[in-house]
Protein backbone atom coordinates (compact mmCIF):
# COMPACT_ATOMS: atom_id res chain seq x y z
CA UNK A 1 0.00 0.00 0.00
CA UNK A 2 0.90 3.55 -0.24
CA UNK A 3 -0.61 5.98 2.44
CA UNK A 4 -1.25 9.16 1.64
CA UNK A 5 -3.31 12.17 3.05
CA UNK A 6 -4.87 15.10 0.90
CA UNK A 7 -3.20 19.15 1.39
CA UNK A 8 -4.63 21.33 3.75
CA UNK A 9 -3.61 25.25 3.17
CA UNK A 10 -1.68 26.33 6.75
CA UNK A 11 0.01 29.40 7.43
CA UNK A 12 3.98 29.57 8.73
CA UNK A 13 3.79 32.74 10.81
CA UNK A 14 7.74 33.92 11.86
CA UNK A 15 8.08 36.96 14.55
CA UNK A 16 11.05 38.90 15.14
CA UNK A 17 11.32 40.40 18.58
CA UNK A 18 14.14 42.72 20.09
CA UNK A 19 15.19 42.53 23.51
CA UNK A 20 16.76 45.94 24.87
CA UNK A 21 19.56 45.35 27.75
CA UNK A 22 20.20 48.04 29.37
CA UNK A 23 23.41 48.05 31.23
CA UNK A 24 24.07 50.87 34.09
CA UNK A 25 26.87 53.08 33.63
CA UNK A 26 29.97 52.06 36.03
CA UNK A 27 30.37 55.34 37.42
CA UNK A 28 26.48 56.05 36.55
CA UNK A 29 26.48 58.08 40.03
CA UNK A 30 28.66 60.64 39.48
CA UNK A 31 27.73 61.11 35.82
CA UNK A 32 25.60 64.54 36.87
CA UNK A 33 28.81 66.10 39.16
CA UNK A 34 31.41 65.04 37.28
CA UNK A 35 29.78 65.63 33.37
CA UNK A 36 26.35 66.84 33.95
CA UNK A 37 24.80 64.44 32.71
CA UNK A 38 21.55 63.82 33.86
CA UNK A 39 19.47 61.50 31.50
CA UNK A 40 21.95 58.22 32.11
CA UNK A 41 20.92 54.61 32.92
CA UNK A 42 20.95 53.97 36.60
CA UNK A 43 19.81 50.21 36.83
CA UNK A 44 20.12 47.23 34.53
CA UNK A 45 16.73 46.26 32.17
CA UNK A 46 15.12 44.41 29.88
CA UNK A 47 12.35 45.68 27.72
CA UNK A 48 11.09 43.96 24.51
CA UNK A 49 9.45 45.32 21.23
CA UNK A 50 8.08 43.75 18.38
CA UNK A 51 10.26 44.13 15.17
CA UNK A 52 9.04 42.22 12.31
CA UNK A 53 5.79 39.43 11.41
CA UNK A 54 6.14 37.67 8.43
CA UNK A 55 3.16 34.98 7.11
CA UNK A 56 2.88 33.12 4.34
CA UNK A 57 1.06 30.25 3.32
CA UNK A 58 1.90 26.54 2.75
CA UNK A 59 0.88 23.03 2.65
CA UNK A 60 0.58 20.31 4.72
CA UNK A 61 -1.02 17.21 5.05
CA UNK A 62 -4.80 16.87 6.02
CA UNK A 63 -3.79 14.11 9.07
CA UNK A 64 -7.55 13.73 9.67
CA UNK A 65 -8.19 11.61 7.50
CA UNK A 66 -5.55 9.20 5.77
CA UNK A 67 -5.97 6.95 2.09
CA UNK A 68 -4.15 3.93 1.03
CA UNK A 69 -4.03 2.78 -2.54
CA UNK A 70 -3.38 -1.01 -2.87
CA UNK A 71 -0.68 -1.38 -5.80
CA UNK A 72 0.10 -4.84 -7.72
CA UNK A 73 3.30 -6.55 -7.24
CA UNK A 74 4.93 -5.02 -10.61
CA UNK A 75 3.86 -1.26 -9.14
CA UNK A 76 5.27 -2.65 -5.76
CA UNK A 77 8.65 -3.30 -7.43
CA UNK A 78 8.74 0.24 -9.34
CA UNK A 79 11.29 2.34 -8.41
CA UNK A 80 9.08 5.89 -7.94
CA UNK A 81 7.12 3.35 -4.84
CA UNK A 82 10.12 3.83 -3.05
CA UNK A 83 11.09 7.65 -3.06
CA UNK A 84 7.10 8.54 -2.79
CA UNK A 85 7.62 6.50 0.84
CA UNK A 86 10.13 8.56 1.91
CA UNK A 87 8.68 12.07 0.56
CA UNK A 88 5.98 11.43 2.29
CA UNK A 89 8.12 10.62 5.29
CA UNK A 90 9.90 13.76 5.08
CA UNK A 91 6.88 15.55 4.33
CA UNK A 92 6.81 16.92 8.22
CA UNK A 93 3.48 15.61 9.13
CA UNK A 94 4.29 16.84 12.48
CA UNK A 95 5.01 20.61 13.45
CA UNK A 96 6.17 22.13 16.74
CA UNK A 97 4.02 24.42 18.79
CA UNK A 98 6.35 27.18 18.46
CA UNK A 99 10.34 27.12 17.90
CA UNK A 100 12.50 29.74 18.94
CA UNK A 101 15.88 30.96 18.45
CA UNK A 102 18.52 33.94 19.56
CA UNK A 103 21.57 35.44 18.37
CA UNK A 104 24.27 36.07 21.15
CA UNK A 105 24.00 38.93 23.09
CA UNK A 106 26.95 40.92 21.56
CA UNK A 107 27.98 43.20 24.33
CA UNK A 108 31.23 45.57 23.30
CA UNK A 109 34.67 44.81 23.92
CA UNK A 110 35.05 48.04 25.61
CA UNK A 111 32.64 47.09 28.49
CA UNK A 112 33.29 44.01 28.76
CA UNK A 113 36.56 43.72 29.40
CA UNK A 114 37.03 47.73 31.23
CA UNK A 115 39.06 47.98 33.79
CA UNK A 116 41.32 50.48 35.49
CA UNK A 117 43.77 51.06 37.71
CA UNK A 118 42.39 50.28 41.06
CA UNK A 119 45.52 51.74 42.83
CA UNK A 120 48.13 54.49 42.75
CA UNK A 121 50.78 55.72 44.16
CA UNK A 122 51.13 58.10 47.37
CA UNK A 123 53.97 59.44 49.03
CA UNK A 124 54.09 60.31 52.51
CA UNK A 125 56.70 62.55 53.91
CA UNK A 126 58.59 62.99 57.28
CA UNK A 127 61.56 63.73 58.52
CA UNK A 128 64.44 61.34 59.66
CA UNK A 129 67.17 61.85 61.87
CA UNK A 130 70.47 61.54 61.07
CA UNK A 131 73.94 61.63 62.84
CA UNK A 132 76.79 62.47 60.08
CA UNK A 133 80.16 63.47 62.22
CA UNK A 134 78.82 64.05 65.22
CA UNK A 135 75.82 66.30 64.23
CA UNK A 136 72.38 65.62 64.33
CA UNK A 137 70.59 66.69 61.23
CA UNK A 138 67.00 66.49 60.29
CA UNK A 139 66.59 64.82 56.74
CA UNK A 140 63.57 65.60 54.73
CA UNK A 141 62.55 61.87 53.38
CA UNK A 142 59.57 60.60 51.76
CA UNK A 143 57.78 56.74 51.16
CA UNK A 144 56.02 55.39 48.13
CA UNK A 145 53.40 53.07 48.55
CA UNK A 146 50.64 51.87 46.45
CA UNK A 147 47.19 52.27 48.16
CA UNK A 148 43.85 51.52 46.28
CA UNK A 149 41.44 53.82 44.54
CA UNK A 150 38.23 54.72 45.82
CA UNK A 151 35.47 54.65 42.92
CA UNK A 152 34.94 58.30 43.06
CA UNK A 153 38.92 58.74 42.05
CA UNK A 154 38.76 55.72 38.93
CA UNK A 155 35.18 58.13 37.94
CA UNK A 156 37.09 61.13 37.92
CA UNK A 157 40.11 59.24 36.15
CA UNK A 158 37.40 58.58 33.23
CA UNK A 159 35.98 61.86 33.38
CA UNK A 160 39.68 63.01 32.96
CA UNK A 161 40.37 60.85 30.09
CA UNK A 162 37.41 62.29 28.10
CA UNK A 163 38.83 65.51 28.84
CA UNK A 164 42.35 64.86 27.33
CA UNK A 165 40.57 63.23 24.56
CA UNK A 166 38.61 66.39 23.32
CA UNK A 167 41.90 68.23 23.77
CA UNK A 168 43.44 65.66 21.62
CA UNK A 169 40.96 66.12 18.96
CA UNK A 170 40.44 70.06 19.08
CA UNK A 171 44.57 69.99 18.30
CA UNK A 172 44.13 67.93 15.27
CA UNK A 173 41.09 69.72 14.10
CA UNK A 174 43.22 72.93 14.72
CA UNK A 175 46.52 71.74 12.98
CA UNK A 176 48.07 72.91 16.40
CA UNK A 177 50.67 70.39 16.17
CA UNK A 178 51.36 71.96 12.88
CA UNK A 179 51.99 68.56 11.21
CA UNK A 180 50.29 67.96 7.24
CA UNK A 181 48.39 64.67 8.27
CA UNK A 182 46.90 62.77 5.27
CA UNK A 183 43.34 63.21 5.06
CA UNK A 184 42.63 59.48 5.51
CA UNK A 185 45.01 59.36 8.18
CA UNK A 186 43.46 62.14 10.04
CA UNK A 187 39.69 60.84 9.55
CA UNK A 188 41.20 57.53 11.01
CA UNK A 189 42.59 59.38 13.89
CA UNK A 190 39.35 61.63 14.56
CA UNK A 191 37.65 58.85 14.18
CA UNK A 192 39.61 57.14 16.64
CA UNK A 193 38.99 59.96 19.17
CA UNK A 194 35.43 60.16 18.56
CA UNK A 195 35.22 56.55 19.43
CA UNK A 196 37.23 56.66 22.48
CA UNK A 197 34.93 59.42 24.04
CA UNK A 198 31.52 57.85 23.50
CA UNK A 199 33.18 55.09 25.17
CA UNK A 200 33.97 56.58 28.48
CA UNK A 201 30.88 58.52 28.10
CA UNK A 202 28.57 55.28 28.00
CA UNK A 203 30.69 54.26 31.62
CA UNK A 204 28.72 57.17 32.87
CA UNK A 205 25.30 57.18 30.83
CA UNK A 206 25.00 53.37 30.15
CA UNK A 207 24.39 51.30 27.26
CA UNK A 208 21.34 49.41 25.48
CA UNK A 209 22.64 46.40 23.61
CA UNK A 210 19.78 44.86 21.21
CA UNK A 211 19.30 40.87 20.72
CA UNK A 212 16.79 39.44 18.59
CA UNK A 213 14.61 36.73 19.05
CA UNK A 214 12.77 34.71 16.65
CA UNK A 215 9.73 32.62 16.88
CA UNK A 216 8.15 30.46 14.39
CA UNK A 217 4.80 28.46 14.77
CA UNK A 218 2.70 26.61 11.97
CA UNK A 219 -0.99 27.53 12.28
CA UNK A 220 -3.89 25.53 10.97
CA UNK A 221 -7.62 27.04 10.46
CA UNK A 222 -10.51 24.79 10.54
CA UNK A 223 -13.45 26.06 8.41
CA UNK A 224 -15.25 27.45 11.54
CA UNK A 225 -12.23 29.94 12.42
CA UNK A 226 -12.76 33.87 11.73
CA UNK A 227 -10.36 35.21 14.09
CA UNK A 228 -7.46 33.70 15.72
CA UNK A 229 -5.32 35.13 18.45
CA UNK A 230 -1.73 33.67 17.76
CA UNK A 231 0.40 35.93 19.98
CA UNK A 232 1.38 38.56 21.97
CA UNK A 233 4.10 40.63 22.86
CA UNK A 234 4.82 42.75 26.22
CA UNK A 235 7.44 45.04 26.88
CA UNK A 236 7.97 43.47 30.39
CA UNK A 237 7.57 39.92 29.52
CA UNK A 238 8.28 39.28 26.05
CA UNK A 239 6.51 37.13 23.57
CA UNK A 240 3.33 34.87 24.70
Amino acid sequence: YVVYALPQTAFQVSVTVTCSHEFAGVYSQYAGKLLGLNNVISSDNISYSLKNVEIQPIVLPDTACMYAVQLSASQMKAAWTQKRKLALAESGMSHEAVSYSAQPLDIPDFFRYYSDLAYKEQADHYTETQIVDGVVRQVPAQKIQMVAKTNAQQAQDAADMIGHIRDDRYELMTGANEVAYPQATLEMMLNHLNEMEKNYIALFTGFVVDEELHYSMVVTPDSTTRMLPLFSVSSGTGFN
